[in-house]
């Protein structure tokens, strides 16, 4: 895995090669801005603890509930209004964070 991780290093570009990481079992993708659903993670069949805190998605897709081996997820402080149907899919899920973003409030 060491020159998997070196070409995705190299190349700057994460999601190119994660599927080469099929037996990656923790994910941590907090605060990156994300704003779509990695769909290459639909590849990583083993995983288990995924964090996507902290980004900006306004929702998730079904595949989502392909997610089977996950045991905690973590969305907290994202834009999210609702959870789709597929997280109760997720029957192996032990964690699930949805703590809601802190909305500012304006002066004056």
């Amino acid at each position: 895995y060491e020159g998997d991780m070196e070409l995705m290093k190299r190349t700057n570009d994460f999601f190119a090669g994660v599927h080469l990481l099929s037996n990656l079992r923790a994910l941590d993708l907090r605060a990156n801005a994300l704003t779509e659903w990695p769909r290459q993670l639909e590849l990583c069949v083993f995983l288990a603890d995924l964090k996507l805190a902290a980004n900006r998605f306004r929702s998730l897709p079904p595949e989502l509930g392909l997610a089977m081996g996950l045991t905690a997820l973590d969305l907290s402080h994202n834009r999210l209004a609702a959870l789709p149907d597929a997280v109760s899919q997720l029957s192996a899920l032990e964690v699930l964070s949805t703590r809601a973003r802190r909305r500012r409030r304006g002066r004056g």
